[in-house]
């Protein structure tokens, strides 16, 4: 058996232009990783991880996985949330199902494909 021996220099090379055309493939998809929205009482939030989506809805808490497809959309939940009662308080944000990152706007969806609303980049 013949043991094809190849030069460190094209292997180093190889690895770079992996890494090269990965970092390109990103820079198509923003990020969502930080906080959107607003702490404040009553108003909604979230804040992406690597791992998962937290917040609330201004009301109840919220939580559950995400992930991005190649064309930058988001793919939200299911989420699990508490279920208080919160009178005077909109918690359209239970119903997020997909989002897209539009600069320093989250523009959220709800299953149907409807804009359900907006979070301002926080962090």
């Amino acid at each position: 058996m013949r043991r094809v021996r190849r030069p460190l220099s094209a292997l180093l090379a190889a690895g770079a232009a992996s890494l090269l055309l990965a970092a390109c493939a990103d820079a198509g998809s923003p990020s969502p990783i930080g906080e959107w929205g607003s702490t404040a009482p009553g108003q909604p939030h979230l804040e992406f991880s690597e791992e998962e989506v937290s917040g609330s809805d201004g009301c109840n808490g919220l939580g559950g996985p995400w992930s991005q497809d190649a064309d930058g959309t988001l793919n939200i939940g299911p989420l699990v949330g508490t279920l208080m009662a919160c009178p005077d308080v909109d918690t359209w944000l239970g119903e997020a199902y997909t989002a897209e990152v539009d600069g320093d706007l989250l523009r959220v969806y709800d299953r149907e494909g409807a804009e359900i609303g907006t979070l301002e980049r926080v962090a």
